[in-house]
């Protein structure tokens, strides 16, 4: 964070299985401390990450779980998640998942588990997901 506020410049040392919890984390100080660029910055490695982990799963379903990024997902989106200042990683994430992503959502044990007990979506975010994938199953028939 004190780099970012020297040099201008957020890059992320690694690319491991914490890194959605690093950017997670930049993201909440950011929002803490009203670092707008920082804020900015940390939420767009963090949904590059998430795009990142489900391509490759989505090209090698042996390349490992997507389980640590829907636990992400879940601390932004879940109904236990903190309130941001500015929530606009939520509206992003949300954004990016349902646009892009959804379907990796349901091939994944993990989050089908957490979408049937109500913990990976608050309810509002909840109604929204039913409504959209609705929409593109209506669209398919």
């Amino acid at each position: 964070m004190l780099r970012f506020f020297y040099d201008g410049t957020y890059h992320p040392s690694e690319f491991d299985d914490t890194s959605a919890d690093q950017h997670l984390i930049m993201h909440r100080l950011a929002d803490f401390y009203d670092a707008s660029a920082l804020r900015k910055a940390a939420s767009h490695h963090l949904i590059n990450f998430i795009d990142t982990c489900f391509m490759s799963w989505k090209n090698d379903s042996q390349s490992g779980s997507l389980d640590h990024v829907i636990r992400s997902i879940q601390q932004i989106l879940g109904p236990s998640s903190d309130e941001f200042a500015d929530n606009s990683i939520q509206e992003d994430v949300f954004k990016f998942i349902i646009i892009i992503n959804a379907g990796h959502l349901y091939k994944n044990e993990l989050s089908q588990e957490l979408l049937v007990d109500g913990s990976l979506l608050n309810e509002s975010l909840s109604r929204r997901f039913a409504q959209k994938t609705g929409e593109v199953i209506m669209c398919l028939s």
